[in-house]
């Protein structure tokens, strides 16, 4: 066993700002300690004060919350004495944000603490002298951050050749816990000015989900996936005569048909929002997403459906079912079809780029305009929560 004992007394638990801890009114002490090489819950509790039937009790409900055969090492625990060395709680810090808390007085029981962050706005700027990753990691800057930029930008900047005299800027989420960062959220806002052209990003939150949008309140996404289904072949292409196989007379057709594996994924082509999940008599298994105020798609004879209902955000990507046969169907196949302002159009003439609902246009423009003052630093960066 090892315990480093960083002592120091505390008059009353309750002046503690730790969210969720046990409340004593008697003098405590707290010890620090660390998991090391060999050791073993039952020992380390017995060695403080723990009886016997108490550490073989805390051992079997502590189970469900930490890998007891082998400890990690380096976990971060706290013991909770009183002035008679007698343990009230174990604190175990499995993570910044997660607490496993073992309270031996004035009842065993194991309870998790989520510590929530506050979330402080950061601004970040500055050169770039050979890539973005460098940059970032120059000011402390996450990996993943590097991941989010160059995605948003992905369309108009080449990252494996920047300029050098490029710049950013950027508002992103600091994780502030105890009064310290520990770790970054979401990008708000980003500024790209490379060979002399500028372009900018900006986090909005609309009813079908959070998305960046440019100066314009166009999406920055690459737009619709190139297909719902992975492995596919086109059967039957957007017509307005063709030959229904099944009815045996020519009618519009006025989806695509994809030829695919029975069971195959099929993916939501864009971010949106379930508008059905259901069954029909001839689209079968069936979904319809909405994506904006301008763009629905539609996804027909399904062998079944996700969990899916009306009114749930979906991601681009996301599996909404799987192809089948149902409904007036000759064969197993996906169709598919684009809705442009309540009309079915020919996917192939039409690459949707998802703008603002129309309702949040001016909430867009008041948002955009107060971060863009940040990326000139003329703004006042606030915490959020």
């Amino acid at each position: 066993m090892w315990i480093c004992f960083g002592i120091f007394c505390l008059v009353g638990f309750s002046d503690r700002v730790d969210p969720g801890l046990p409340v004593f009114q008697e003098e405590l002490v707290d010890w620090h300690g660390t998991i090391r090489a060999g050791d073993q819950l039952g020992f380390l509790l017995t060695s403080n004060g723990v009886s016997a039937a108490e550490a073989c009790e805390a051992s079997r409900i502590l189970g469900e919350h930490l890998p007891l055969r082998r400890l990690p090492l380096g976990l971060q625990y706290r013991v909770i004495h009183n002035a008679e060395e007698t343990s009230l709680s174990w604190i175990f810090e499995t993570s910044s944000f997660e607490w496993v808390v073992l309270d031996i007085r004035p009842n065993l029981r194991v309870r998790v603490i989520q510590r929530q962050p506050q979330l402080q706005e950061q601004v970040a700027r500055g050169a770039i002298r050979s890539s973005l990753s460098e940059a970032f990691a120059g000011q402390g800057l996450s990996p993943l951050m590097v991941q989010s930029v160059e995605s948003l930008f992905a369309n108009q900047v080449s990252f494996r050749r920047v300029p050098a005299g490029s710049r950013y800027e950027l508002v992103y989420e600091s994780l502030i816990l105890d009064g310290e960062p520990v770790g970054t959220g979401r990008v708000l806002a980003a500024r790209l000015t490379v060979a002399g052209d500028s372009f900018s990003a900006f986090y909005f939150s609309i009813a079908q989900g959070g998305g960046y949008f440019d100066e314009q309140g166009q999406t920055l996404l690459r737009g619709f996936l190139p297909a719902p289904v992975n492995v596919y072949q086109i059967t039957s292409p957007y017509s307005k005569n063709r030959f229904h196989p099944v009815q045996k007379r020519y009618k519009p057709h006025l989806g695509t048909d994809y030829a695919a594996a029975k069971g195959a994924p099929v993916h939501a082509m864009a971010d949106g929002q379930i508008e059905a999940a259901t069954y029909s008599e001839f689209n079968g298994n069936f979904v319809k997403i909405r994506h904006d105020a301008i763009y629905e798609t539609q996804y027909l004879h399904m062998c079944r459906l996700a969990s899916l209902k009306p009114g749930q955000k979906v991601k681009r990507g996301q599996v909404i079912g799987y192809v089948g046969d149902t409904g007036l169907a000759d064969g197993v196949h996906l169709c598919y079809r684009l809705w442009k302002n309540g009309k079915q159009v020919d996917p192939r003439q039409h690459q949707p780029r998802l703008g603002l609902a129309e309702s949040a246009g001016s909430g867009f423009q008041a948002e955009a305009n107060r971060l863009r003052a940040l990326l000139d630093g003329h703004g006042i960066s606030s915490q959020l929560n």
